[in-house]
Protein backbone atom coordinates (compact mmCIF):
# COMPACT_ATOMS: atom_id res chain seq x y z
CA UNK A 1 0.00 0.00 0.00
CA UNK A 2 0.84 3.64 -0.50
CA UNK A 3 0.33 5.91 1.89
CA UNK A 4 -0.28 9.78 0.95
CA UNK A 5 0.91 11.46 3.74
CA UNK A 6 -1.55 14.41 4.67
CA UNK A 7 -1.33 17.75 6.79
CA UNK A 8 -4.10 18.93 8.73
CA UNK A 9 -5.78 21.52 6.17
CA UNK A 10 -5.79 18.79 3.17
CA UNK A 11 -7.45 16.35 5.89
CA UNK A 12 -10.26 18.90 6.54
CA UNK A 13 -10.88 19.28 3.48
CA UNK A 14 -10.94 14.82 2.06
CA UNK A 15 -13.32 14.04 5.00
CA UNK A 16 -10.95 14.34 8.82
CA UNK A 17 -10.01 11.04 8.52
CA UNK A 18 -6.79 9.21 8.07
CA UNK A 19 -7.58 5.27 8.03
CA UNK A 20 -3.73 4.02 7.56
CA UNK A 21 -3.07 7.28 10.57
CA UNK A 22 -0.88 4.30 12.33
CA UNK A 23 1.23 3.22 9.47
CA UNK A 24 4.56 3.27 9.78
CA UNK A 25 6.76 6.20 7.95
CA UNK A 26 8.53 4.64 4.47
CA UNK A 27 10.41 5.70 2.26
CA UNK A 28 7.92 5.42 -0.57
CA UNK A 29 5.23 7.56 0.93
CA UNK A 30 4.13 10.83 -0.42
CA UNK A 31 3.24 14.04 1.56
CA UNK A 32 0.43 16.04 0.33
CA UNK A 33 -0.56 19.96 1.71
CA UNK A 34 -3.47 22.08 -0.02
CA UNK A 35 -2.09 25.84 -0.65
CA UNK A 36 -4.41 28.30 -1.74
CA UNK A 37 -3.31 30.82 -4.66
CA UNK A 38 -6.16 33.34 -6.12
CA UNK A 39 -9.05 31.83 -4.15
CA UNK A 40 -8.30 28.71 -5.38
CA UNK A 41 -7.44 25.37 -3.93
CA UNK A 42 -3.85 24.17 -5.06
CA UNK A 43 -2.22 21.05 -3.76
CA UNK A 44 1.81 20.35 -3.79
CA UNK A 45 2.55 16.80 -3.89
CA UNK A 46 6.44 15.36 -3.07
CA UNK A 47 7.86 11.87 -2.83
CA UNK A 48 9.58 11.34 0.66
CA UNK A 49 12.73 10.02 -0.24
CA UNK A 50 13.59 11.70 -3.04
CA UNK A 51 11.55 15.35 -2.52
CA UNK A 52 10.22 14.79 -5.99
CA UNK A 53 7.44 17.41 -6.52
CA UNK A 54 4.11 18.43 -8.42
CA UNK A 55 2.35 21.34 -7.87
CA UNK A 56 -1.16 21.20 -8.64
CA UNK A 57 -3.29 24.70 -9.29
CA UNK A 58 -7.15 24.83 -9.45
CA UNK A 59 -8.10 21.38 -7.57
CA UNK A 60 -11.41 20.46 -6.93
CA UNK A 61 -12.70 19.25 -3.92
CA UNK A 62 -14.26 15.91 -5.52
CA UNK A 63 -11.00 15.49 -6.70
CA UNK A 64 -9.32 15.33 -3.48
CA UNK A 65 -11.66 13.39 -2.68
CA UNK A 66 -10.30 10.14 -4.56
CA UNK A 67 -6.47 11.48 -4.18
CA UNK A 68 -5.23 8.30 -4.82
CA UNK A 69 -6.21 8.76 -8.93
CA UNK A 70 -5.36 12.31 -8.78
CA UNK A 71 -2.07 11.62 -7.56
CA UNK A 72 -1.34 8.89 -10.26
CA UNK A 73 -2.86 11.11 -13.22
CA UNK A 74 -0.47 14.19 -12.15
CA UNK A 75 3.10 11.93 -11.12
CA UNK A 76 2.61 9.82 -14.12
CA UNK A 77 2.28 13.12 -16.31
CA UNK A 78 5.49 15.06 -14.95
CA UNK A 79 7.65 11.68 -15.05
CA UNK A 80 7.00 11.63 -18.92
CA UNK A 81 7.80 15.64 -18.91
CA UNK A 82 11.27 14.52 -17.23
CA UNK A 83 11.22 11.19 -19.68
CA UNK A 84 11.46 9.42 -16.90
CA UNK A 85 9.74 5.86 -16.58
CA UNK A 86 6.36 5.94 -14.99
CA UNK A 87 7.44 2.85 -12.52
CA UNK A 88 10.15 5.53 -11.29
CA UNK A 89 8.31 4.87 -8.09
CA UNK A 90 7.06 1.37 -8.53
CA UNK A 91 3.65 0.88 -10.18
CA UNK A 92 2.07 3.51 -8.81
CA UNK A 93 -1.67 2.37 -10.96
CA UNK A 94 -1.33 -0.83 -9.47
CA UNK A 95 -1.19 0.41 -5.74
CA UNK A 96 -3.48 0.50 -3.24
CA UNK A 97 -3.70 4.08 -1.16
CA UNK A 98 -3.94 4.73 2.36
CA UNK A 99 -4.18 8.43 3.84
CA UNK A 100 -2.31 9.30 6.99
CA UNK A 101 -0.78 12.18 8.63
CA UNK A 102 2.21 13.67 7.79
CA UNK A 103 5.51 12.15 10.10
CA UNK A 104 8.45 13.80 8.69
CA UNK A 105 9.59 17.19 9.66
CA UNK A 106 12.46 17.15 7.05
CA UNK A 107 9.61 16.18 4.30
CA UNK A 108 7.51 19.09 5.49
CA UNK A 109 10.30 21.44 5.93
CA UNK A 110 11.31 21.26 2.35
CA UNK A 111 7.91 21.24 0.97
CA UNK A 112 7.57 24.92 3.24
CA UNK A 113 10.88 26.19 1.51
CA UNK A 114 8.61 24.71 -1.76
CA UNK A 115 6.04 26.41 -0.95
CA UNK A 116 7.56 30.02 -0.79
CA UNK A 117 9.33 29.32 -4.20
CA UNK A 118 5.49 28.64 -5.64
CA UNK A 119 3.94 31.95 -3.67
CA UNK A 120 6.90 33.53 -5.52
CA UNK A 121 6.42 32.16 -8.97
CA UNK A 122 2.67 32.81 -8.45
CA UNK A 123 3.33 36.80 -7.53
CA UNK A 124 5.55 36.80 -10.75
CA UNK A 125 3.53 35.83 -13.28
CA UNK A 126 0.67 37.67 -12.58
CA UNK A 127 -1.65 34.90 -10.69
CA UNK A 128 -2.19 31.36 -11.53
CA UNK A 129 -3.85 31.83 -14.68
CA UNK A 130 -0.15 33.47 -16.13
CA UNK A 131 1.57 30.67 -14.52
CA UNK A 132 4.10 28.57 -16.67
CA UNK A 133 3.05 25.20 -14.79
CA UNK A 134 5.36 23.03 -16.71
CA UNK A 135 8.52 25.72 -15.80
CA UNK A 136 7.34 26.17 -11.88
CA UNK A 137 7.64 21.83 -11.43
CA UNK A 138 10.38 21.58 -13.22
CA UNK A 139 11.90 24.06 -11.17
CA UNK A 140 10.71 22.47 -7.88
CA UNK A 141 12.48 19.39 -8.82
CA UNK A 142 16.12 21.60 -9.41
CA UNK A 143 16.28 22.95 -5.95
CA UNK A 144 18.92 21.64 -4.51
CA UNK A 145 17.71 20.44 -0.48
CA UNK A 146 19.44 19.65 2.66
CA UNK A 147 17.27 16.98 3.52
CA UNK A 148 18.92 15.86 0.55
CA UNK A 149 22.60 16.92 1.81
CA UNK A 150 22.44 19.37 -1.53
CA UNK A 151 20.79 16.84 -4.44
CA UNK A 152 18.34 18.04 -6.56
CA UNK A 153 15.30 15.84 -6.42
CA UNK A 154 15.66 15.42 -10.08
CA UNK A 155 18.51 13.52 -9.29
CA UNK A 156 17.45 11.23 -6.59
CA UNK A 157 14.06 10.33 -8.94
CA UNK A 158 16.75 9.73 -11.83
CA UNK A 159 18.64 7.12 -10.20
CA UNK A 160 15.22 5.55 -9.36
CA UNK A 161 14.49 4.95 -12.38
CA UNK A 162 17.83 3.77 -13.66
CA UNK A 163 17.74 0.74 -10.52
CA UNK A 164 17.10 -2.45 -11.45
CA UNK A 165 13.26 -3.16 -10.55
CA UNK A 166 13.24 -4.96 -7.06
CA UNK A 167 9.08 -5.19 -6.58
CA UNK A 168 6.69 -3.00 -6.68
CA UNK A 169 7.02 0.26 -4.87
CA UNK A 170 10.72 -0.51 -3.77
CA UNK A 171 12.30 2.56 -3.20
CA UNK A 172 15.88 3.09 -1.72
CA UNK A 173 15.52 4.88 1.23
CA UNK A 174 17.14 8.09 1.92
CA UNK A 175 20.27 9.19 4.13
CA UNK A 176 19.75 10.96 6.91
CA UNK A 177 16.09 11.10 6.58
CA UNK A 178 14.78 12.82 9.59
CA UNK A 179 11.08 11.19 10.91
CA UNK A 180 9.55 12.55 13.54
Amino acid sequence: MTCIRCTSKLLEVIGGSAPAGNAEPAADDWYANLLWFDGRKCLLITHAATLFSVFVPNVAKASLAAIGPLLVQVIERELAAEDLPNTTFGSLAAQTFGVARTRSRSVLGSMTDMRHQIEAAVEQSGGLRHLDLPGLNRSLRRIPFSALKYEQPIDRARALGDRPAAGPGAVAPTPGRGLS
